[in-house]
């Protein structure tokens, strides 16, 4: 009679394993997040090199228009883009253009005053107030240095050119004299008096 085959006890199960979780949606999502990040940075990056390059023309701009229609100029906020830039150019160009103003005025007031430093150190004073009176507190300080060595150096030229002028007009004073004894001297010596010619000579020969 045959035997039926021996039974084997099942030992153990296998485990349930889930089918995996499709991430590629999530790594997408965080591929173009990273892309965004990169698109904004380069983008800052483009808008401040930009901002700063336009920062110097845009400033003498500003200055051009606040000369010509009386406004007042204000420098960028230090966070803005190309602010640095922008502010250093327009603090130059106001101090720059206010110099430049005051030297033709200085030359002009030279050139009615050559020898004459009182009058030249006086009308100068008087421009230096007319030209720091409409500058605005933030550049005042800047020009006022500027003038004021304008003025100095301007000055110094006037009073050499005075010095030079009355050491002129001293000698010709001092050649006339000498012109005028001598001829008294011969009128004296053609009329006799010897003594008299003799004291004139000695006081020429001094």
């Amino acid at each position: 009679m045959a035997k039926r085959p021996r039974q084997q006890r099942i030992l153990s199960y296998g485990e349930f394993r889930p089918t995996g979780v499709d991430d590629s949606i999530s790594r997408r999502m965080q591929a173009l997040a990273g892309l965004g990040e990169t698109v904004a940075g380069v983008a800052e990056q483009f808008g401040k090199a930009k901002a700063t390059e336009l920062a110097p023309e845009q400033a003498f701009e500003d200055v051009r228009k606040a000369k010509e229609e009386g406004t007042e100029l204000k420098k960028k906020n230090p966070f803005a883009w190309g602010a640095s830039t922008y502010n250093a150019t327009l603090q130059k160009a106001v101090v720059d253009s206010k110099e430049l103003d005051f030297a033709e005025q200085a030359s002009r007031i030279a050139i009615e005053n050559p020898t004459d430093v009182i009058a030249f150190d006086r009308l100068i004073a008087e421009q230096a107030k007319v030209t720091l009176s409409n500058v605005q507190p933030e550049f005042e300080g800047h020009v006022r240095r500027r003038v004021e060595l304008i003025a100095a150096n301007t000055s110094a030229k006037i009073y050499g050119q005075q010095v030079s002028r009355n050491m002129e007009e001293a000698n010709q004073l001092s050649i006339s004299n000498i012109e005028s004894a001598q001829s008294d001297m011969l009128r004296a010596a053609n009329s006799g008096l010897v003594d008299q010619s003799q004291e004139m000579y000695d006081d020429i020969s001094l």
